[in-house]
């Protein structure tokens, strides 16, 4: 073992900067304040989970698993195993993400020593992980309870599971593959297809070629087969339940890409920013990993670097074609980049005379990190439309800084108003010994509360019933809403003061409120000022 390790020093060197970036990420989990609304409502249903497990009610368990939302179960779930292993506080999810985070980035690692020409895998690890450290879009997303860090670990298991299956003509690692398949597309919907694509591509390709022996065509119907299964299960018949839940999990699929395709953010020349400074700490690692890519285009026949240069190209595409473009949407496929980038770096140390590789490598180091920021802003000012002002170049200015400080403190992706904290405390004081009531408003401080009174009191209802909240379900009429009234001892109704006009649901509602007869005001409050003024109003049955 020693003598192994003094014959790769570079192995121990990439577990040191592995744990290192752990360390960081975990450092600022503490600092990142309350999570914004996507990340809440993951939580919360992943903390059913855990509440599920932890009484081990494998009955509530299974209908929270199977239960018809509109993202898949298996991100939640990986969340809700650490809330049962390190409580409920609103870090837990955010730890667990960091640590899937770097158990991802080792992964790249292995992947790089199958795209890497031999003799250079260690180096090609090596730099791989640098890139996959220094990435800030992927410690800004690992960093909170959303499903991407996940997704992009079932990338990665996948690809490998694909490389080893055809390696080695193991039927096993072939449904190994169709599981990572299936489980990508029940962490988030949005990213199986990614991998749907690129391991069907590049098995597409084997088959294909002058040739292939029986056993490459042997193994690929077994993985098939595998997403058939998975497929059929969740979406047809999810045994034990009957065929109108696998429609429910089908409607809320098609609902789920509907609700994406309707929003227009970005354009097609922010995917240059987005990947180049948010994805890559300085332009020197933009330029080696477009290299890179070009260099695992080039070498389409190698499976490592044509799987990598598949899942790149596919996710950037797909980013610029689809009207939803969220930065985050880019963190599933960035790994290829990682690898090829990686490879493309060890390759050209390897042409270096031995003497000289060591110093050659350190320097490429330093060029990489020192020059982080360098040009950013210029590049950003080519690229984006519309005039530039001094305002917009401050603007910019400051996401730069940001940028380059990947570990640095700082608050969630779309963090709640400010006044979210001392609106939980009013709340939570209202509602000493009480876990049932009803919300009618904004949908994210209703998660925050269900999330805290779970936390403080362990009582499971806390996190009952999922349509506690009356503006998600758009009851069309006073009777619906009333019989929705009739569940709940009280209820809280939230809405920005500025919107109380006769068009919004929310104001109809607390209308409808105000003049239920079975309650009356407990108390009212105000919070944040302006156009972003809050009013919360406690309704109470009345005796």
């Amino acid at each position: 073992m020693v003598h192994t390790l003094k014959a790769h020093p570079l192995i121990v060197l990439t577990g040191v900067c592995l744990i290192g970036g752990l360390v960081a990420l975990l450092l600022g989990v503490p600092y990142c304040g309350l999570p914004g609304s996507d990340g809440a409502t993951h939580a919360v249903s992943a903390l059913r989970m855990a509440a599920a497990l932890e009484s081990l009610s494998w009955q509530s368990f299974g209908d929270e698993f199977v239960y018809p939302y509109k993202y898949p179960p298996l991100g939640r779930l990986a969340l809700a195993l650490g809330f049962v292993f390190d409580g409920h506080g609103w870090s837990t999810p955010r730890a667990a993400s960091s640590v899937c985070w770097i158990v991802t980035i080792a992964l790249t690692a292995r992947l790089a020593s199958k795209a890497a020409v031999p003799g250079t895998k260690d180096t090609a690890a090596f730099f791989t992980v640098v890139f996959g450290l220094t990435c800030w879009l992927g410690v800004f997303v690992a960093r909170t309870p959303l499903l991407e860090v996940w997704s992009t670990l079932v990338a990665v298991v996948g690809c490998l599971a694909y490389l080893r299956a055809r390696d080695r003509r193991s039927r096993a690692w072939a449904v190994a593959t169709g599981a990572c398949i299936v489980a990508s597309i029940l962490v988030k919907y949005s990213y199986g297809p990614l991998l749907l694509g690129t391991i069907g591509l590049s098995a597409l390709i084997d088959v294909s070629r002058p040739g292939p022996d029986r056993e490459t065509l042997r193994l690929w119907p077994w993985t098939i087969g595998t997403v058939a299964l998975g497929l059929t299960w969740w979406f047809v018949l999810p045994f034990p339940a009957d065929s109108a839940l696998g429609a429910a999990h089908w409607a809320m699929l098609l609902d789920f890409f509907g609700d994406s395709t309707k929003y227009h953010i970005g354009g097609p020349e922010y995917v240059i920013v987005a990947w180049g400074l948010m994805g890559c700490i300085s332009l020197l690692a933009v330029v080696l990993q477009f290299a890179g890519l070009v260099w695992g285009v080039r070498r389409w026949r190698q499976p490592a670097a044509r799987v990598c240069a598949t899942v790149t190209l596919a996710g950037l595409a797909v980013f610029i074609l689809f009207p939803y473009r969220l930065e985050r949407a880019l963190v599933p496929s960035l790994f290829g980049g990682w690898v090829l980038g990686g490879c493309l770096c060890a390759r050209a140390l390897g042409r270096v005379s031995r003497p000289w590789r060591a110093p050659a490598a350190g320097l490429l180091l330093v060029a990489v990190l020192g020059t982080a920021g360098l040009g950013s802003v210029t590049l950003v000012r080519l690229t984006q439309r519309g005039p530039w002002t001094a305002a917009r170049q401050a603007s910019v200015e400051q996401a730069v800084t940001s940028w380059k400080r990947v570990y640095g403190v700082r608050s969630a992706p779309a963090p709640p108003p400010p006044e979210t904290q001392a609106l939980l405390d009013w709340t939570l004081a209202l509602m000493v010994g009480r876990s049932r009531f009803g919300w009618i408003g904004e949908s994210l401080p209703y998660k925050l509360v269900q999330w805290r009174i779970f936390r403080e009191s362990g009582d499971p209802e806390a996190l009952y019933p999922r349509a506690a909240n009356a503006a998600g379900k758009r009851l069309r009429s006073e009777p619906s809403f009333r019989l929705w009234a009739e569940g709940f001892p009280r209820i809280f109704t939230l809405r920005q003061t500025e919107l109380s006009d006769e068009g919004t649901v929310v104001f109809e509602y607390e209308r409808w409120m105000a003049r239920h007869p079975g309650f009356h005001v407990s108390a009212r409050e105000f919070f944040g000022s302006g156009e972003r003024e809050l009013e919360l109003t406690l309704y109470e049955r009345s005796p």
